[in-house]
């Protein structure tokens, strides 16, 4: 214990002995010491150092002496010019202890605190720190092993060159040795860059670098080397920049690993930043570096092979988002264009994911003034992301999944220039689409696809494999559709649909709806601009229609087919060769429905019509919209050749003096049940025989024009009666009817009732007939005897009976042997006279 003491006490009294020789040699040489560093530092400089104190202390940087200088002020080199080179308020030279005592005052360190250091090089390319007088010596080199700065500004220019740049420096070590005319700096440290300019352009700006650095300087070249060099947070290894000053060329090559996408953008000049303006990205970004700017361009060429790892994107102008982003990739400026326009970045084994689906593809990107996208991949999608991708689509609320392969060739746009771009694109897609939900623009109907597949060729999709539902209509189609994609992006007026519509049920009521989509209506009356039109000019279509079961309304039919034309153009909707299966018959024909210029809907039709039930018919048109004669009044079948013409406003108001028809007739096995006009017959006819009136055949031709039903003549040979009919009938329901009734039955005041249908049809030619006049509104209706008709049926009868009365005299009573020997007839000399007054009605 004594020992320790012992040592401690020697110990510490040789410490209090070394500050006691530290003090007095610092007393006794200081000065000297001072005197002797400054003339040193002087006698090395063109223009003598300005400060405001100096201090020697062997213990104040202890273990080596120090000369500490404040307020020290280097100037620039420039003749006439009182610029600063250099300046810190505190600049500290270390030597070390031995060799100061033994009077070798060789400099080890140097600090510089709170300073400033600008270097120049003007137009004429010369420095602004030649500050060190000519040596005369041949061995001109010298050797600087350790200078530090710290909190201090940097500033560099180089008028040649255009190239400027300032810092704020944190902490920086370097080493600087002159080897003939060549430097060799080594620089470690950090500082935050304030800009970097070359060019005009501003590499980085506000960022904070840090690096390990050796840099070599001779007269025609500069050369860098870095081990680690960290820009706004990127790091950088193994970076080379290669700089001749003869030629103003150089080669910039590094490499990064797993840096900071974020921290990537960051780092870009803030001339490029625009490039990201309506992206996100984030994730990890490994890459090779080469940049190299030739005396030959203006510009560098830039050559990047880069690795995405895990990467996220998110667009700020669309709702696109994609993660989990992997790609192999290439970036380069074109070495013989070396410009935004031919540059391009390449993807090779792209693969992400997104909200319900994926996304993989290989794809280049060029022209960054205006992308242009060279792609082939494989996508997914969830349908929903695309109600708000593609603005103003006329296809509304959509469910559902597509996924398939596409290729695209074409600008690049996410803004509202893409749907543009994709017109004037070239691409071709395979792609299938599963459990599809989706409206059509207001309509209600709700379109539903199972399965659906689309080839596409540019502007043609070709659809197969799809069955779907609009409403409760089940169809299939198949074939092409030009435009559609362009229509739903609203860069086409309207698509063109050309192929097979199979159908195993058709509810036309629900889709013909949307044809009014077209037109702006409000509580059912147009309201849209005089030029508007009706009918929809955005689709033009081309195809065969084979409907199992189709129903309008009440009207159904089986086995219907058709070819469907409708020409946009000229607003005009055609189907040629119609045949259907209805009414326990069937009906072939052609129609033609169009809108004329005054917006007026115009429906003409040629129709053959084969053995349909007329009673079935009367209900399933729901009686036409009249009660003059119902489906409960008549019965028959009926064959019909029919030319019909209507027309409607565009309000689909008909407009019933357009109404034209021409009909070629036949009805079989028909019936007239409770038929009420038949009743004001009974005053001839017994009103139980008119209750149900039965014929075998019914023949005429019928025709509609003016408002009116016309009847040309014609025998209905019935069971009731038999009646000769001709006449109109107006839609205001005003009869006006010229009825003839056989005069037997009549007088017999009803037909035998035993009499059958093939009875009917016996020759009644020769019995006398009593003229009718039916006339007035159904519901009171006037009946009245056509005299003048009437005299004229019976005057000619009773002549008739009695010429043959005459033959019978001459041929039998008289025995004339040649009953054909021409003779003059004696006119018989009849009168019958006419009551008028009181006619029986």
């Amino acid at each position: 214990m004594k020992r320790l003491k012992k040592i401690l006490k020697i110990f510490f009294i040789s410490i209090i002995i070394l500050i006691l020789l530290g003090i007095g040699f610092t007393f006794l040489f200081g000065d000297k010491i001072e005197e002797i560093i400054l003339n040193k530092i002087n006698s090395k400089l063109k223009k003598e150092l300005s400060l405001s104190e100096i201090e020697f202390s062997l213990f104040e940087n202890f273990p080596d002496a120090s000369v500490t200088f404040s307020n020290i002020l280097i100037q620039e080199s420039f003749q006439n010019s009182s610029d600063t080179l250099l300046f810190a308020e505190e600049g500290i030279i270390k030597l070390n202890i031995l060799n100061v005592i033994s009077q070798d005052y060789s400099v080890n360190d140097v600090e510089f605190n709170r300073g400033v250091i600008n270097i120049k090089y003007n137009e004429n390319g010369d420095p602004n720190f030649d500050i060190l007088k000519d040596n005369d010596e041949e061995n001109n080199n010298f050797e600087l092993n350790n200078l530090n700065l710290s909190n201090s500004r940097f500033t560099f220019s180089d008028e040649v060159e255009k190239i400027y740049t300032s810092s704020e420096i944190d902490n920086i070590n370097l080493s600087l040795t002159k080897e003939d005319e060549k430097f060799i700096c080594n620089l470690n440290g950090s500082l935050r860059n304030d800009s970097l300019v070359v060019d005009e352009l501003d590499y980085i700006n506000n960022k904070n670098v840090s690096f390990n650095s050796e840099i070599e300087i001779s007269d025609d070249s500069i050369f860098i080397t870095s081990t680690n060099l960290s820009i706004g947070g990127v790091d950088f290894k193994n970076l080379n920049f290669d700089y001749s000053k003869l030629s103003s060329e150089y080669l910039l090559t590094t490499e990064t690993e797993n840096a900071d996408i974020s921290n990537v953008i960051f780092a870009t000049p803030k001339e490029y930043q625009y490039l990201y303006e309506d992206h996100e990205i984030s994730g990890k970004i490994s890459a090779k570096v080469e940049i190299r700017k030739d005396t030959n361009f203006a510009n560098p060429y830039s050559e990047i092979d880069f690795k995405l790892n895990n990467c996220k994107y998110k667009s700020k102008t669309q709702p696109f988002e994609l993660e989990n982003i992997y790609s192999d990739c290439h970036f380069d400026n074109d070495s013989t264009k070396r410009n935004f326009d031919f540059t391009q970045f390449r993807f090779s084994n792209f693969k992400s994911s997104k909200k319900g689906g994926d996304f993989n593809a290989d794809f280049t990107l060029t022209n960054l003034n205006k992308y242009y996208l060279n792609v082939e991949m494989f996508s997914s999608w969830e349908l929903r992301e695309l109600n708000d991708f593609i603005e103003d689509s006329p296809f509304k609320n959509m469910k559902g999944t597509v996924s398939g392969f596409i290729n695209y060739h074409g600008n690049l746009s996410f803004d509202s220039k893409m749907s543009g771009y994709f017109a004037n694109s070239t691409h071709t897609a395979d792609l299938n689409f599963k459990d599809v939900y989706l409206n059509y623009k207001e309509s209600e109907l709700d379109f539903v696809f199972g399965k659906m597949n689309w080839e596409v060729d540019n502007h043609n999709v070709k659809i197969s494999k799809n069955k779907f539902s609009v409403s409760q209509s089940e169809l299939s189609f198949n074939g092409n559709i030009d435009n559609l994609i362009l229509y739903i992006l609203n860069e086409e007026e309207k698509i063109n649909i050309n192929g097979k519509l199979a159908s195993d049920k058709m509810i036309f009521e629900e889709l013909f709806t949307i044809t009014e989509l077209s037109s702006e209506k409000e509580g059912g009356v147009f309201i849209g601009p005089p030029n508007l039109s009706v009918l929809p000019t955005w689709l033009d279509v081309n195809i065969s229609v084979n409907v199992k079961e189709f129903w309008y309304n009440n009207f159904t039919s089986s086995d219907f087919t058709t070819d469907v034309n409708y020409d946009s153009k000229n607003l005009k909707l055609t189907a040629d060769e119609i045949d259907m299966q209805t009414l326990d018959g069937s009906i072939s024909g052609d129609v033609i429905y169009f809108e004329n210029k005054l917006h007026d809907l115009v429906l003409k039709s040629n129709l053959d019509v084969n053995k349909i039930n007329i009673s079935d018919g009367f209900k399933s048109f729901d009686n036409f919209n009249q009660t003059f004669i119902t489906n409960k009044n008549i019965n028959g079948i009926a064959t019909a050749n029919i030319y019909l013409q209507s027309m409607w406003d565009k309000n689909y108001k008909f407009y019933s003096p357009s109404l034209h028809m021409s009909s070629q007739l036949r009805i079989e096995n028909g019936e007239l049940i409770e038929f009420k006009p038949m009743y004001n017959l009974s005053d001839y006819v017994s009103l139980e025989e008119l209750k149900e009136v039965k014929f075998a055949t019914l023949k005429n031709k019928i025709r509609i024009e003016n408002e009116k039903i016309i009847i040309p003549e014609m025998d209905i040979h019935s069971t009731a009666l038999s009646v000769h009919v001709s006449g109109e009938h107006s839609f205001a329901n005003i009869m006006d009817y010229k009825v003839s009734l056989l005069l037997s039955d009549v007088l017999g005041n009803k037909v035998k009732e035993s009499m059958s249908l093939e009875e009917i049809e016996h020759n009644h030619e020769g019995k006398t007939t009593i003229q009718l006049k039916m006339s007035g509104h159904v519901d009171d209706p006037k009946i009245t005897l056509d005299k003048v008709q009437l005299k004229e049926d019976i005057v000619n009868e009773i002549i008739e009976e009695g010429e043959e009365v005459i033959k019978i005299i001459e041929n039998k009573i008289l025995n004339k042997e040649d009953p054909d020997e021409k003779k003059e007839k004696e006119e018989l000399d009849i009168k019958i006279e006419w009551d008028d007054k009181n006619p029986k009605k």
